[in-house]
Order: C-alpha cells, then sequence, then structure tokens
C-alpha cells in the first residue's frame, strides 16, 4: 500500500467569489486519523485559519491475532478479528491462507455473520512444521463478500528452541550397605 505521513498540500487555492473553494485528492491507504489545516489571506492582508478532522477506516476490516514468535512443531492459534463498519449486516468468509504452516483442523475458511459495528475474532488452528527452523511463516488472512474484502498479510517469527531438558535416573534397594 502507499502510506504517506501528509495526504494532501498545497500551497495556493484560489477561492471563488464568495470565498469557497473546493480542491478533491485521492487519500494514502493510511488508516488513521487526518487533521486539516486551512489558511487564508485576502488581498489586503487579512488572515484566518480553521481545522477540522476525519477518520479513514476500511469498512471491513481484519486484524491479525498472531503469537509473536514461535517454536518449530508448535501448535497454537492464528485469529483474525473481523470489523464491519459498514451500515448493515454483513455475512463474510474469513480465510487463512499459509505456504508454510500447516492447517491442524483442514479447514482454511469460516463463515461469519456481524452486525452493523459489530466485531467478531475467527481463530484458525495451525502446526508449524519442525523442519523450518528459522525466518518466518507468512499468511494471509481475508474477510469477504460480493461486495467488500479485506486481506492481510501478517508472519509469525520463528524462535529456535532453546529448551534444555534434563534426564536423571534414580534407582532404589534393599540392601542395608552400598559400595
Amino acid at each position: 500500500g502507499l502510506f504517506k505521513d501528509t495526504a494532501f498540500w498545497q500551497g495556493a487555492v484560489r477561492t471563488d467569489s464568495s470565498g469557497r473553494a473546493r480542491i478533491s485528492f485521492t487519500l494514502p491507504d493510511n488508516l488513521t486519523t487526518w487533521q486539516v489545516e486551512s489558511v487564508g489571506i485576502t488581498k489586503d492582508t487579512k488572515l484566518g485559519s480553521g481545522y477540522s478532522e476525519f477518520v479513514t477506516r476500511k469498512k471491513v476490516m481484519v486484524v491479525p491475532l498472531r503469537p509473536r514468535f514461535i517454536i518449530p512443531g508448535d501448535e497454537f492459534l492464528i485469529g483474525a478479528q473481523v470489523f464491519n463498519q459498514t451500515d448493515s449486516t454483513q455475512r463474510l468468509d474469513v480465510s487463512f491462507l499459509s505456504e508454510t504452516l500447516e492447517m491442524r483442523d483442514k479447514r482454511g475458511k469460516e463463515p461469519l455473520t456481524l452486525e452493523q459495528d459489530e466485531s467478531k475474532t475467527v481463530y484458525f488452528a495451525v502446526r508449524a512444521p519442525k523442519d523450518i527452523e528459522k525466518g518466518n511463516h507468512p499468511f494471509v488472512l481475508s474477510a469477504k463478500n460480493d461486495d467488500y474484502e479485506d486481506s492481510v498479510e501478517n508472519a509469525v517469527k520463528i524462535q529456535r528452541n532453546n529448551t534444555y531438558e534434563a534426564v536423571a535416573t534414580a534407582h532404589y534397594t534393599a540392601d542395608k550397605t552400598t559400595r
């Protein structure tokens, strides 16, 4: 995506005879609160300024929930928190896809119904293969129907298994003395 700190800047915008101006621009992909600052100056150097804010968000949005790291062989859950920010109920298919993580329940897709302004989380049971010992396990989570779609790419870091196991054996004897 295209992400910027400043969505739009223009040094001069000419107003009409009533002192109004209209501008249009394409917003970057940032999902955030934007602040608009307007400064005006008249021909006789009178100044004015105005501030307003607006929020950019997706109508349907997926946020991944994952562990910070995994160890080869781990079995764990990856969550997809899905937000419905439309003005109606949405029936969505939420899916999980990874080329390296194995599905534990063999289902990579779950149906989900969300009311207006509701969010729910869908979990996918996965296993990290024991033979991939470094790097990341990339994955994609998606929520979509015929009208809306959001997909997010993410990854889980692979941590070496540094847990060491100590094993000892113990015996007993009925002898009165030992050597």
